[in-house]
C-alpha cells in the first residue's frame, strides 16, 4: 500500500529539502515516521492554518478528526475533493473514515 502523505507530512518534506536535511541548529533532521506524535501534530496544525489562508476561510476545508486521539488534520486527497474512503491519523496512527 502506498504511504499516504498529509499537508503536514508535504511541508516538513519541502523544509527539509529548502534546509538541506538539517535543523534550525545545523543537525540533520530525522524522517517523518521518527518524529514525535506531538511534532508531527504541530506540521499538521500550521499545514491547516496555510490551507485556510491560501482558501482565504471563505469554506470550510475538508478536516478529519480522529476517532482515537481528537487530533484534525487536512488530507491531500480531500483538500482536491477526491473521496480516499478514509486516512490514518498522523498522530496516533488509527484508522479513520473520511471527512
Amino acid at each position: 500500500m502506498a504511504e499516504r502523505y498529509t499537508l503536514g507530512h508535504i511541508a516538513f518534506d519541502a523544509y527539509n529539502d529548502d534546509r538541506g536535511g538539517v535543523n534550525f541548529r545545523g543537525e540533520k533532521t530525522p524522517p517523518w515516521q521518527e518524529l514525535t506524535p506531538e511534532i508531527r501534530g504541530a506540521w499538521e496544525a500550521s499545514a491547516i492554518a496555510t490551507g485556510k489562508a491560501l482558501a482565504g476561510k471563505t469554506r470550510p476545508l475538508p478536516l478529519y478528526r480522529c476517532k482515537e486521539c481528537g487530533r484534525k488534520w487536512l488530507s491531500v486527497l480531500s483538500l482536491l475533493a477526491i473521496h480516499d474512503g478514509g486516512s490514518r491519523c498522523p498522530q496516533c496512527g488509527a484508522e479513520n473514515e473520511g471527512a
